[in-house]
């Protein structure tokens, strides 16, 4: 709740953002992973004649879990990028093709909104730099004092890394509502 509102918010939202996408595409790689474990033991519970007896080896109780996870979340992610997946039974090339088109998808969306995030944050850079040049020339056109403009550009520095805005006081965004 109150966290995640802080946390969007907060001056590195952006890059929350991103890690936030690097998540889920983690957790998706993880359930493609381990679904695709799953199709194979229902094929043969001992994973004969499967991707699984090729790659990993046969299931047996004293196998190494740890092993056999890393594999599978590392042909989950080789699935999603639709990259170096030799299925063996065609239940398997059915997944393995199903989940080449989740890949491009959750590609695509991951893609269009990191790219999105780093132009919002270019964005508001520019603005911030905009304003700045704006007002130092104008200080330096009406012959302020070094001092002066020092403390004038002190003053928006604090706006901006406090507020993240130069109207601290919201009149513009108190202005465009309705009266």
């Amino acid at each position: 709740g109150r966290l995640l509102k802080f946390l969007a918010r907060f001056k590195y939202a952006g890059a929350i953002k991103i890690f936030k996408f690097i998540f889920m595409l983690i957790l998706i790689a993880h359930w493609c992973g381990c679904f695709f474990f799953f199709i194979m033991v229902i094929e043969d519970e001992y994973g004969h004649n499967t991707w699984l007896e090729h790659n990993v080896g046969h299931i047996n109780g004293d196998g190494d879990v740890g092993d056999a996870y890393t594999q599978m979340l590392y042909s989950g992610f080789l699935m999603l990028i639709g990259e170096g997946m030799d299925m063996e039974t065609p239940l398997e090339k059915l997944y393995g093709s199903l989940m080449v088109l989740v890949g491009t998808t959750v590609t695509a969306v991951i893609v269009g909104n990191v790219s999105l995030i780093v132009s919002n944050q270019n964005s508001t850079s520019f603005q911030y730099q905009s304003k700045v040049d704006m007002i130092t020339d104008e200080m330096r056109a009406l012959h302020l004092p070094d001092e002066l403009q020092v403390r004038t550009l002190a003053y928006y520095d604090y706006l901006w890394n406090r507020h993240r805005t130069f109207d601290p006081q919201n009149e513009r965004f108190t202005a465009d509502l309705s009266p």
